[in-house]
């Protein structure tokens, strides 16, 4: 019952944030199987289209040794929005609105269930 609830209060909030926000695309990179007759393994990549995200500075006590300050974001994504099962994501990658990639530096969780936070660098 309250999960619903604060999934739906995330997105009211993503929606009223206005141009803040911006649309971008999740690319999901997941190993396949290793053909041995071709001595090479299989990927395949999971595309997530027309997510609303935020993408915002560390604060000072986020900051670690993992972060870069002039290079790195943080991508706020509501739960909601991204429909897929995330695993190990350091290889995903992030396409903004503007067409630039950033490559997942790590998986920050994902706040109450309702939102997920990664930490992106410039690819």
């Amino acid at each position: 019952m309250f999960k619903n609830l604060i999934n739906g209060l995330v997105q009211t909030a993503f929606d009223t944030i206005g141009d803040l926000k911006e649309t971008v695309n999740y690319v999901q990179f997941e190993e396949g199987t290793y053909d041995t007759e071709t001595s090479s393994p299989s990927y395949t990549y999971n595309y997530a289209t027309g997510i609303q995200a935020l993408f915002t500075k560390f604060s000072e006590d986020e900051k670690d040794n993992e972060v870069m300050v002039l290079k790195d974001w943080k991508v706020l994504i509501p739960s909601t929005q991204l429909p897929l099962v995330l695993k190990d994501s350091t290889e995903d990658s992030i396409i903004d609105s503007k067409g630039k990639e950033w490559n997942v530096r790590r998986y920050l969780g994902i706040t109450g269930g309702s939102l997920h936070i990664f930490h992106v660098r410039a690819a």
